[in-house]
């Protein structure tokens, strides 16, 4: 099993790549910027910045950004918290920085202004960087081979998000199940449980991901252990989707915290305070870009700018949201008829609610569409209290039965411009993924995961994925 740790080995080492490219990258803009104002400083003080990513580095090592361990990454932390621990660490990186310029009694050699534009430049840099070469490392398929034990429905889910997903950088390869009938979408049956050891040996394979019933977990735990380097272990009834949660010991038993941030009323002000900020500072510097786009709405195609869709909000109430004008006039009357006289459509409209090739849309409403560009007006749905910036997505009346009762949680928060759904595969993505990424934000809220989402919405808006 050589390979794997080889693999997990070299991905670190782009990841390590690519963390100091970002800041060095960072502290050049930030250099440069100063100097463009005014500043004295020549662009060789440049090398004064070593201990920043030095320290960087080696801290990054220490709080698992690049895994278990650097030899072999294994999985440490998911989107979310890397993202807290990477803004985390960059901070405490220029902290050493300036530390040890002042141990030196040289504190004054690099301009407070030049670092401080360079912590903020880093912030956004490095996590995106880091996306840019995830992705860049699954087109050269420099994935780690995986394992599954288990053909029910959950595996079938975790094998669609892994379809999609560039950050874990798990490829499976194959799956064991004792059901000869199994079948898992995209990937072969390799034997059943008992013969896991051969199958990973035989594969080169060091992961196993068990998505089993409870019964045969407790079976084949302690074999499995014996001889697999790493297990991971899922419920066959589906994932814990709660990140805030911690062990506690309970008296000698294992007990698990659970905490849901959005249930506190501080975290709930706080967010809605950053998004009013936010979005009132947007619209400001979208008035450019949003005549622009009016003014092509208006010019390539009859009828209003704007189109007030009809979606339910928070407590099931419903309001009209705002978006750019996509379609030819008079598309709803186009629709009805079209779903009429073509059956397939028609299934697949009651499907999605969408329709791959809508023959409604502009030329225009298509690029808008694909950009997202389109729901820049939400802004004001925003400030009117209506919707948040990050969310799950507004829906309409006829989605409701699609929800179940997962409805009356997703109902208890505001939608969302943007949000997990979105920047996860979008129209790519079954129904279930898509309730299933909705409750994961609600059950999983933070700031940071919100930070996350909208760097992966910028992302989406110069990169597309599952966008119609």
């Amino acid at each position: 099993m050589k390979n794997v740790n080889r693999t997990a080995f070299w991905r670190n080492c782009f990841l390590l790549t690519s963390d100091l490219l970002a800041l060095a990258v960072s502290v050049l803009a930030a250099l440069y910027l100063y100097r463009l104002f005014g500043g004295k400083y020549k662009m060789t003080v440049f090398f004064e910045f070593w201990p920043f990513g030095a320290a960087f580095v080696a801290m990054g090592i220490f709080s698992r950004i690049y895994g278990v361990n650097f030899l072999y990454g294994g999985i440490a932390i998911g989107p979310h918290e890397e993202l807290k621990r990477i803004t985390l660490l960059i901070v405490a990186a220029f902290a050493f920085e300036f530390t040890f310029l002042a141990l030196q009694h040289d504190v004054e050699a690099i301009s407070r202004v030049a670092s401080s534009l360079s912590v903020f430049f880093a912030i956004f840099l490095v996590p995106l960087f880091r996306r840019f070469s995830r992705e860049v490392m699954r087109k050269w398929r420099l994935d780690i081979p995986l394992l599954v034990a288990g053909g029910g429905k959950s595996a079938e889910n975790l094998m669609e998000m892994l379809k999609f997903d560039v950050f874990y950088g798990l490829r499976p390869i194959g799956f064991l199940d004792d059901d000869e009938t199994r079948v898992l979408t995209g990937i072969p049956r390799l034997g059943g449980l008992d013969d896991a050891e051969a199958v990973m040996r035989a594969e080169n394979v060091s992961t196993l991901l068990a998505v089993l019933p409870f019964p045969v977990l407790v079976r084949m735990r302690h074999r499995w252990q014996e001889s697999i380097p790493q297990l991971l272990i899922v419920g066959d009834s589906g994932g814990f989707p709660i990140s805030w949660s911690r062990l506690v010991d309970l008296n000698g038993c294992a007990a698990l915290g659970v905490i849901n941030q959005l249930q506190w009323k501080f975290y709930r002000i706080l967010k809605t305070v950053l998004e009013v900020v936010f979005c009132a500072v947007a619209i400001v510097l979208g008035i450019l870009p949003g005549l622009l786009i009016a003014l092509l709405v208006k010019l390539t195609s009859r009828g209003p700018v704007f189109y007030y869709a009809h979606r339910l909000g928070k407590g099931d109430k419903p309001f009209y949201c705002i978006k750019f004008r996509t379609m030819y006039q008079d598309s709803d009357r186009k629709l009805r008829k079209l779903l009429l006289e073509n059956p397939a459509l028609k299934e697949e409209w009651e499907k999605n609610f969408k329709l791959e090739r809508d023959p409604r849309i502009t030329p225009v409403g298509r690029l808008l569409r694909r950009t997202s560009l389109d729901e820049l007006p939400q802004l004001l749905n925003v400030l009117r209290g209506e919707m948040a910036l990050i969310g799950p997505r507004p829906i309409v009346k006829k989605e409701k039965p699609y929800f179940g009762e997962n409805y009356r949680i997703i109902s208890q928060v505001k939608p969302g411009i943007t949000g997990l759904w979105q920047v996860s595969g979008r129209n790519n993505l079954s129904y279930d993924r898509r309730v299933f990424l909705n409750l994961y934000y609600i059950n999983n809220w933070s700031i940071w995961l919100d930070y996350y989402i909208f760097l992966a919405t910028i992302r989406e808006i110069f990169f597309p994925v599952g966008a119609k």
